[in-house]
């Protein structure tokens, strides 16, 4: 029972460290929008946050996003793979890493554009070791921010008006929290 009062006190420093990295997520979120396909992948309990950016991508940014199970590689997800095809990967220290990080180099043999995020990378973003559970909040606004980011890339609105429609609505969605980080954001640019 102490440890998991001890992870729910740590989420606000995550989620703090998360949104530090807006730069980073920004110029992946623009990386991505050149592309127009993505694939984003996650295993066991990180699984539903890989669907979850696929759709926030196609909801937010109208790109053609898919989340697909770490562990289905092989089975799935690696014939759709195109050289240079962007590819994202939710990691967290815990049981699967060594199987995730096995699967994400796989991937990047291939020819992927790789971001991996998570604790150990080389070729992503780096965040602060944490619980696995606690993991998923921080990836949560993860998939919040990359959609943002991608909706508002050069050119995509332009090409696309029902992405500003759709970004009134997220935003208006948003806990009080994120209202903050939209409104730190726009004040900045």
């Amino acid at each position: 029972m102490t440890a998991l009062v001890h992870y729910l006190a740590s989420i606000p420093r995550i989620l703090t460290e998360t949104i530090i990295l807006d730069a980073d997520i920004a110029t992946i979120a623009q990386d991505l929008t050149q592309h127009s396909d993505a694939t984003l992948l996650g295993r066991g309990i990180h699984y539903p946050i890989a669907l979850e950016a696929g759709h926030r991508l196609k909801e937010i940014s109208f790109m053609h996003a898919g989340g697909y199970a770490a562990g289905e590689l092989k089975h799935r997800s690696i014939a759709l793979n195109r050289p240079d095809m962007p590819v994202i990967v939710f990691d967290s220290v815990g049981l699967l890493q060594e199987k995730t990080l096995s699967n994400a180099a796989e991937v990047k043999v291939r020819g992927a554009r790789l971001w991996h995020f998570g604790h150990h990378t080389d070729d992503g973003i780096r965040r602060t070791k944490c619980a696995e559970i606690v993991a998923l909040f921080s990836y949560a606004v993860v998939t919040q921010m990359l959609a943002y980011h991608a909706a508002l890339a050069p050119g995509q609105i332009s090409t696309n008006p029902a992405i500003s429609e759709n970004l009134q609505r997220w935003s208006s969605l948003l806990p009080l929290q994120g209202k903050r980080w939209l409104a730190m954001r726009s004040t900045a640019t």
